[in-house]
């Protein structure tokens, strides 16, 4: 996934982290990975979803807030 955000191709690295966050459901790396393709796809309205949720789910973890 990381690949292809270097190479700037959001859209191909998103299955790479919904699956390493299938994988991993505790590791929210994962989690905020995807909602960052999201947002780099331009899907504005499905990423802040994303970090609602994420944030929602690991209320603690500061790397999780939203504004």
């Amino acid at each position: 996934g990381s690949y292809f955000i270097e190479h700037q191709f959001a859209e191909k690295a998103l299955g790479y982290f919904d699956r390493a966050a299938l994988m991993q459901p505790n590791e929210v790396k994962w989690q905020l990975m995807a909602a960052s393709c999201h947002r780099r796809s331009g899907n504005y309205h499905q990423a802040l979803q994303a970090y609602k949720d994420i944030h929602n789910r690991f209320p603690e973890n500061i790397e999780c807030e939203y504004v």
